[in-house]
């Protein structure tokens, strides 16, 4: 895994190796920049495959036209490889990046379509002296770019580019964006100047003139197949991408928690034949990570594998929140977990697997369930009616909070409604901070969904839950965290249930392999209900079932919880007040002083386990690192 940037428009080394220098967390075994005349292209290398200097970037084409700088792993390169060497083409290492580097240099960008990983790479033509670049198919590894002054810079993270000399001018409606959902949808950032190519895309930059194309998307066109077929197909095919996703001449292991899609990993693993480390984290304040915790040393040992387990306390965890906001280079609500993860299991690893995914291939939260089930029950429209956004921040809190919750409560006829209303279920407290005007709000996002372009007209309510979930939450927060996270600490994290050819095959099947379609109650929350009882990813649980603990099924789901209110208790009163009220410069353009105020001393004087404070907490300690304000 690496840090990769570059400039066109310009032959100016200085900026990148600012950029280059930034990113050595990403890559502390390598570094290299290459200069022609009119581009610079640099990177940071962490050696996974081929360790040898035949491995370095930035990396020339055996017709020396074309240079590649690449991030990330293309889990089926040998059999690219072979397909060129079947052609004539000799190589010179054991590296995909060559491999993919050849490959565009033999069939263009045709060959994105034979790639089956997670990467984002840049390649420069310098007799034509066009930039082509391009991300995976779900936005596993990430491409910033900006267009300034004439001139063309992109890297691996945002903080990079400003190391370059972009504008660090705030886009409000990014901001907007987070105090709605917690993350900022790509292919907005927090910076006005900056974007996020979209996952599954391409660009080419050429005279100035910059060109943006989608090579990938997902597709729900359902196979006619029985559910036992399907569920063996389904086995096969993780343990197939687990194979290839092992591939690594680092050590590795695996994140395990104690849910189905990482015991699915490990179990895959297993079949593999391959004895692996684990890793698990829990908190000593939180009963239930506690729990989590001691559940996954139990599949470690039912799996056999070399396993460690970490609790940390509050201090711990305390003591490294400026690491963590240093870490991200745009504000959060989530990755906290994955970056004191990352950070332990980096002692012992290089490379670790991954069991996120399951729940947005496979319909595996519990708002899946309920959105499926007001698609079918619409007698409660005039509650999803009943109040307008902006009278909701204009009530106190509670009452706003409770109103809000009553309208999602309902069911609208129009399924976009329903899915924005159930992102926006914490609205009122967060808006009621901001000084932009809300009013709007439902209309905004409703259109932001839809104008995703990723849902068809043949597309079922179920799956269109479901590509939204991959394009939203999933790609734009989960995936877009664990990546500056992770590599914080110089760790790759790999996502087998996200392999291409798994997504494909999920979105081929139909909705009740998944989940119950014909629910007659209303769906219970999360934690509620056994996997068994839910019937969420019932296809997944299935396939798996025989080679998981007995009694698996009986197991409740549940959300990885961080104990966030409680630690910001124990930081004191004093200490809490000074960070936010401090660092006004930070957020005094967007958010109203008096409710800062106010969600403050509510916070201190009376305990809640409503995360407004954290929300506005992680924006000051994000930006603040971002902007170099502290």
């Amino acid at each position: 895994m690496c840090g990769i940037a570059g400039l066109v428009g310009v032959n100016d080394k200085s900026r990148i190796a600012a950029i280059v220098h930034f990113m050595r967390h990403r890559g502390p075994d390598d570094s290299g920049i290459l200069e022609f005349d009119n581009a610079v292209l640099g990177m940071s290398r962490l050696a996974i495959l081929d360790l040898s200097p035949s491995g370095h970037q930035p990396m020339v084409s055996h017709c020396k036209r074309y240079v590649i700088v690449y991030n990330g792993e293309c889990y089926n390169f040998q059999e690219i490889r072979s397909k060129l060497e079947a052609q004539g083409e000799v190589f010179a290492s054991q590296s995909d990046t060559e491999v993919v580097l050849q490959a565009y240099v033999r069939w263009g960008e045709a060959c994105l379509q034979m790639m089956n990983g997670m990467f984002a790479f840049a390649i420069w033509d310098t007799q034509e002296e066009t930039l082509f670049a391009a991300r995976d198919h779900i936005g596993i590894k990430p491409f910033y770019y900006s267009q300034q002054d004439g001139n063309f810079v992109f890297a691996s993270e945002i903080k990079a580019l400003l190391q370059g000399g972009i504008s660090a001018e705030t886009d409000p409606a990014a901001v907007f964006q987070y105090f709605t959902f917690g993350y900022i949808q790509q292919p907005l950032t927090i910076l006005k100047n900056a974007k996020a190519l979209p996952p599954g895309h391409s660009l080419s930059y050429r005279n100035k003139q910059l060109s943006i194309k989608k090579y990938w998307q997902i597709s729900a066109s359902h196979k006619n197949i029985s559910f036992e077929d399907a569920a063996l197909e389904l086995r096969e095919r993780l343990r197939t991408a687990v194979k290839l996703q092992m591939i690594s001449d680092r050590p590795l292991g695996l994140f395990l928690s104690s849910g189905l899609d990482s015991a699915s990993v490990l179990a895959a693993m297993k079949m593999n034949g391959v004895s692996t480390k684990t890793f698990s984290i829990g908190f000593e304040e939180n009963l239930y990570t506690k729990n989590e915790s001691h559940e996954a040393a139990e599949l470690a040992r039912f799996f056999e594998s070399d396993h460690t387990g970490v609790t940390l306390q509050a201090n711990d965890v305390i003591d490294q929140l400026p690491d963590y906001f240093k870490s991200l280079d745009q504000p959060s609500v989530d990755g906290l977990n994955t970056f004191l993860v990352s950070k332990y299991a980096a002692q012992s690893m290089t490379v670790a697997l991954s069991g996120l995914g399951g729940d947005e291939l496979f319909a595996g939260y519990s708002r899946h369930s309920l959105l499926l089930w007001k698609s079918q029950h619409q007698n409660l429209q005039w509650l999803s009616q009943m109040a307008i956004p902006g009278a909701a921040v204009r009530l106190p809190q509670k009452l706003a909070n409770w109103w809000w919750k009553g309208r999602a409560y309902g069911e609208s006829s129009d399924f976009l409604m329903n899915y924005t209303l159930s992102r926006t279920l914490t609205f009122p407290s967060y808006h009621g901070l901001l000084k932009l005007n809300g009013a709007d709000i439902l209309k905004d996002y409703t259109e932001v969904f839809a104008n995703l372009g990723v849902l068809s007209a043949t597309d079922t309510t179920l799956d269109k839950i479901l590509k939204l979930e991959a394009y939203t939450f999933m790609s734009s927060n989960l995936l877009r965290d664990m990546d500056p996270t992770s590599m914080a600490h110089s760790l790759e994290v790999r996502f087998p249930l996200l392999d291409k050819n798994m997504m494909e095959f999920a979105f081929s099947l139909p909705d009740n392999f998944k989940v119950d379609v014909s629910k007659k109650s209303r769906p219970r929350g999360e934690g509620s209900a056994s996997y068994k009882e839910s019937g969420a990813k019932k296809i997944l649980l299935h396939a798996m079932q025989p080679f998981l603990p007995v009694g698996f099924a009986e197991k409740k789901k549940n959300g990885f919880k961080l104990p966030i209110n409680f630690w910001l208790r124990q930081m004191g009163a004093g200490k809490l007040k000074e960070f936010i009220f401090d660092q006004r410069g930070v957020w005094s353009a967007f958010v109203d002083d008096k409710k800062a105020l106010q969600l403050y001393n509510d916070f201190v004087t009376n305990p809640t386990t409503d995360p407004a404070l954290w929300k506005l907490f992680s924006y000051i300690g994000t930006m603040s690192s971002l902007l170099g304000k502290k």
